[in-house]
């Protein structure tokens, strides 16, 4: 975004090249302003010399604008000697090791949140897929929406989603559920990824 004599970043974690290159260029003369909610980023200091912190998810979540997270987790997988990239499990290794669990995560579904409107979030489309498959085949409406979902269907799981009374409870997806999605009465966030240390995807 531009405002008067400045760019706006928003998500300015993820350090996109064509940004950070022109931010960070001797032609770009303007104020640059990033917006992040997970400031975590290495490299970051390189492109800002500053960092604002507006507030805190402890304040936010005493305030009421977030709700207060009850944590829990299911059997994780082995990951011991799984092939890394970058400081994370690739999603190679990720999704071989996650799909063993699938079955898991449906049951630990059925025993803490059965019936709460959902989002899962897997280690890759395949993996994905199984999720799917296991709910559904357990008796759970579930529906993939993921970067192969085209922009006619997206807009048809989520007309079905959206009710509060919604008879399709459970979304699952990889990245394209993670930033600008807003359904206020998701009460449940399965995390079936494996992360090493990704504070920001955590």
């Amino acid at each position: 975004s531009y405002f008067a004599n400045g760019i706006l970043v928003h998500n300015c974690h993820t350090l996109y090249k064509t940004w950070v290159d022109y931010v960070t260029s001797a032609e770009c003369k303007a104020v640059v302003v990033g917006l992040s909610a997970t400031p975590f980023s290495p490299g970051m200091a390189k492109v800002f010399t500053r960092l604002i912190n507006a507030t805190t998810m402890h304040d936010l979540t005493e305030s009421g604008v977030l709700v207060p997270m009850r944590i829990f987790s299911c059997r994780k997988p082995d990951m011991a000697g799984a092939e890394t990239s970058g400081g994370e499990w690739t999603d190679k290794a990720a999704e071989e090791r996650e799909l063993v669990i699938v079955g898991d995560v449906v049951t630990e579904w059925h025993r803490l949140a059965h019936g709460k409107k959902t989002i899962i979030f897997g280690a890759t489309v395949k993996h994905c897929e199984e999720l799917k498959r296991q709910f559904v085949e357990s008796g759970v409406q579930a529906e993939l929406y993921t970067g192969q979902t085209s922009d006619e269907d997206r807009a048809a799981i989520l007309e079905r989603y959206k009710p509060h009374d919604a008879e399709l409870r459970v979304l699952i997806s990889v990245e394209a559920l993670a930033k600008g999605f807003d359904v206020k009465d998701v009460e449940c966030v399965c995390d079936c990824r494996p992360l090493r240390k990704s504070l920001s995807t955590a």
